[in-house]
């Protein structure tokens, strides 16, 4: 799995719309091609450079690519890449997915790109994760919403939820939160949660 929230984010949508689960991501970063290109690298363990550039595709490349292509488009895994989402907006096209589709997991990639009312950041996100919350309770779903951490201090230092970015209203608002990182000296990401 790549270093990421997004690649994380994707590879749990994934995974659960493989075992049924009606999943969707609102990927406000990336457009839908590339998430595309994201989530076939990780499930065909084909590097994302040569999916981006066909040409370098090797013969069992494509062989890996069909098979994981028409295996995915069986799978309830929706990506809406609409750009700048209000909180109003993605909680309704929430809805929508969950009533059309059956959809039990929402993933929001991520928070900081959701537009919000309110005078400051910390505001905004706090409004933005409270209609999450509001979202989760009410549609009996669930929901992930990515987020940034600041740059660390020293290479190798655990992050803490003082450096998950405008923590104070993320953390109060979520039952878990999970914080990842990859230590330098491993290529295996180690996570944690604080709750």
């Amino acid at each position: 799995m790549r270093r990421g929230k997004t690649a994380l984010g994707a590879q749990i949508a994934v995974t659960s719309a493989r075992r049924g689960t009606g999943s969707a991501i609102f990927s406000l970063e990336m457009s839908r091609d590339e998430l595309g290109a994201r989530v076939l690298s990780n499930e065909s363990r084909v590097p994302a450079s040569r999916i981006r550039n066909p040409r370098w595709l090797r013969k069992e490349d494509w062989g890996a690519l069909i098979n994981l292509v028409s295996n995915l488009e069986e799978c309830p895994f929706f990506v809406d890449d609409a750009p700048s989402l209000t909180i109003q907006a993605l909680t309704a096209r929430a809805r929508l997915y969950i009533r059309r589709h059956a959809v039990k997991l929402i993933v929001v990639d991520y928070l900081r790109l959701v537009q919000a009312p309110g005078r400051d950041l910390r505001e905004r996100l706090g409004n933005a994760t409270d209609a999450l919350r509001q979202l989760a309770k009410s549609e009996k779903v669930a929901v992930i919403a990515l987020s940034q951490l600041r740059r660390p201090e020293s290479i190798n230092s655990r992050p803490s939820m003082l450096d998950l970015k405008e923590s104070g209203d993320i953390e109060a608002h979520a039952h878990v939160v999970l914080l990842i990182y990859t230590p330098v000296e491993s290529d295996s990401p180690t996570g944690w949660t604080k709750s």
